[in-house]
């Protein structure tokens, strides 16, 4: 795997994250859910979904969705004062 495409994008703001449910959707994919069991968890067809998640990684600069829930990861630790290595 090529380290460098996968960079961890520093102006991630989550006060200008995505819809709500996008937010949402992260929130389950951050506890590692795919997108069937996240469309079924709440109430939506797998295909809506999917354009959450791309319209996630694009909004994030993510490359993957391991990627998009690394760079929210450290975004919610920037805005709690948690110093993470990048």
């Amino acid at each position: 795997m090529a380290t460098d495409k996968l960079k961890i994008t520093p102006n991630c703001n989550l006060l200008t994250f995505p819809t709500k449910r996008e937010k949402e959707c992260m929130a389950y994919l951050v506890n590692g859910f795919s997108a069937k069991r996240i469309a079924h968890e709440m109430g939506l067809s797998v295909r809506t979904i999917e354009q959450y998640i791309c319209s996630i990684k694009i909004k994030l600069g993510a490359v993957n969705v391991s990627h998009a829930v690394a760079i929210y990861i450290r975004a919610l630790c920037r805005e709690q004062g948690i110093k993470v290595d990048a």
